[in-house]
């Protein structure tokens, strides 16, 4: 009679989600499908499984922490959790629960070259279903709800690839597709170790004539090779792709934009794209201590590579004059120092005129005074 009742419950339950995806919404994500088994399953039963499999989120709880909640032994609570999936499988048409989740994996399968990391998996369906994909606690939800459907109902569909030396968690449909998939990333690694610098997934693909997206798919499964924090491919031992130390994020702020900027600016951006507090004063303190980094103007810093020289205004002018073959007109400095520095014409003009190093020459232009150096 029990049985019955929560049959009708569940087949409802299963109608609430079709009709969802019927009438234009998004389609269900793995913890809405993982609902809609639970249904069958009594309220023990239910927290059993979500507790077993991290199904309400944080991480897996042992047989041992969940038997002394209900004061019984660790062999029964794994009596209930194998008793709980057994009665799913009896009593809910689980296969046409999960239809449309399996339809959808193997359009993702086909479209990412035959393999899919289980992270880049969930990812993909959080999307459809149109969940949240910034809020990691809900993510991480999901995937383990994901992992729990695939595991437990559909097994026999898609085949588990576990973590290895140099993949991370995969799904496919052909056991043995991770060879030639690691043929290819060997391929990729030769072709990034010569290139030496992050890229995007679009230039990896023609780089070794693989279609886009199967590539976009490998290098996910890849633990080897990761994106950063600006979406570009690399080693994941190079500073470029993991910045352990804050000049390293740094720099890569600045190669990010493009641009000179004022250190409470690239504080700003640190955070935003690393997703951890950055304080200003401490970004200006590797500003200052790294030689990759040039003060431009008032706390704005610029790379050395855009062909900022350091030194001070005074310093730069005398550089720009002594690296002219003739002399200079003001307005010819002030132009070259401007390119240099972002600052006003008066304090090139001060640095020019109040300097023993630099003569007056015919014409009113000025060159480097030999003499005093």
């Amino acid at each position: 009679m029990e049985d019955a009742k929560l049959i009708k419950q569940s087949n409802s339950k299963k109608t609430a989600c079709i009709s969802q995806e019927e009438g234009g919404k998004a389609k269900s994500s793995p913890s809405d499908l993982t609902e809609c088994l639970l249904t069958c399953l009594n309220q023990r039963e239910q927290d059993v499984l979500k507790r077993r499999y991290a199904l309400h989120g944080g991480r897996k709880e042992t047989l041992e922490a969940i038997g002394e909640n209900y004061q019984i032994t660790r062999e029964r609570v794994r009596q209930i959790e194998r008793a709980s999936l057994s009665k799913i499988k009896k009593l809910v048409d689980y296969r046409n629960v999960l239809k449309d989740l399996v339809d959808e994996i193997d359009r993702l399968l086909a479209r990412f070259g035959g393999i899919i990391g289980h992270d880049h998996l969930v990812e993909e369906l959080a999307r459809l279903a149109e969940v949240n994909q910034n809020d990691q606690t809900v993510l991480s939800k999901e995937r383990n709800h994901l992992f729990f459907l695939l595991e437990q109902f559909v097994s026999d569909i898609f085949h588990f690839h576990g973590e290895g030396e140099d993949h991370n968690q995969g799904w496919s449909k052909d056991k043995d597709i991770i060879k030639p998939v690691k043929q290819i990333l060997e391929r990729i690694e030769d072709f990034l170790a010569k290139h030496a610098k992050p890229i995007t997934h679009e230039e990896i693909a023609t780089a070794v004539r693989e279609p886009e997206d199967s590539v976009y798919s490998y290098l996910n499964l890849s633990n080897r090779i990761k994106k950063n924090a600006f979406g570009l491919w690399g080693m994941s031992r190079w500073p470029a792709i993991n910045p352990k130390r804050m000049a390293d994020r740094i720099y890569l702020v600045l190669t990010k934009y493009a641009k000179p900027m004022h250190y409470r600016d690239i504080a700003g951006h640190i955070e935003q794209h690393y997703g951890r507090k950055t304080h200003p004063p401490t970004v200006h303190n590797e500003l200052i201590a790294d030689d990759r980094f040039v003060l431009v103007g008032r706390g704005i810093y610029a790379l050395k590579e855009w062909g900022y020289v350091s030194g001070t205004v005074r310093e730069v002018v005398e550089s720009v004059l002594a690296k002219s073959a003739a002399p200079l007109t003001r307005e010819e400095i002030i132009e070259a120092v401007q390119k240099q520095r972002l600052v006003a014409r008066s304090t090139i003009l001060l640095a020019l005129n109040n300097n023993s190093h630099i003569k007056r020459a015919a014409q009113d232009r000025y060159t480097v005074d030999k003499t005093n150096n």
